[in-house]
Order: C-alpha cells, then structure tokens, then sequence
C-alpha cells in the first residue's frame, strides 16, 4: 500500500531494486485527499528497494524490504 496524501495530479511511481535498476513503474491522477494505492510485488525477488513517488510538485523516496 503507497499512501498518496499530499499529491495531486499526475503521480509517477517508480521502484527500484538494490542496484539502482527500474523494476516496476505506473502513472496514476491523484487527488488531493488521503488517497491509498495498491501496487503488486508479490513476483519479486527477495531484497531490499527503493520506491520513489512524484508529482508536478514533490518527490518521495522511501526504502522497503521485500520478503
């Protein structure tokens, strides 16, 4: 679950695995209010990632561990 609170319009986001190569990518329109986003991962390896969110506006970056 990505929780998009504070984005607004179109939103990138990105995941990356621990060497820095794109994994898993989508583009959304979000609104402004507390909006949650369920992206799978359920297929990918076990390891460390980043996730990184975007809009006009801001960026987000976060690490996550997948087991």
């Amino acid at each position: 679950n990505i929780e998009l609170e504070g984005f607004v319009g179109k939103v990138t986001i990105e995941i990356f695995d621990a060497f820095g190569k794109k994994v898993g990518n989508d583009e959304l329109i979000a609104a402004i209010t507390n909006q949650k986003y369920i992206m799978e991962i359920s297929s990918y390896e076990t390891g460390l990632y980043l996730l990184k969110v975007a809009d006009d506006y801001h960026t987000k970056t976060m690490k996550f561990f997948h087991q």
